[in-house]
């Protein structure tokens, strides 16, 4: 079994995190708050809702990680490459 180094996440876990909150960019520009579901991005992204919740808590986190995202860096969801 592989020992984890304290301070490096695995990188399966960073390129998870990495999908979900493309999508989740994209499903906000796309169909916006209120029309945002977890459904829907387990839909797009083939992960679970399982490993969503263990990432983040609540819908509003992950919204909110996404929205973050976009702020620091908007070619996120590639929105505004006309």
């Amino acid at each position: 079994m592989a020992r984890r180094v304290p301070g490096r996440e695995d990188p399966r876990v960073t390129r998870t995190r990495s999908v979900v909150l493309d999508a989740a960019a994209a499903l906000l520009a796309e169909r916006g708050y209120g029309a945002f579901t977890m459904d829907a991005l387990v839909e797009r992204t083939g992960v679970s809702k399982t490993t969503m919740y263990k990432h983040w808590p609540s819908r509003t986190d992950l919204i909110a990680a996404a929205v973050e995202a976009m702020a620091s860096d908007p070619a996120v969801t590639g929105i505004g490459d006309g």
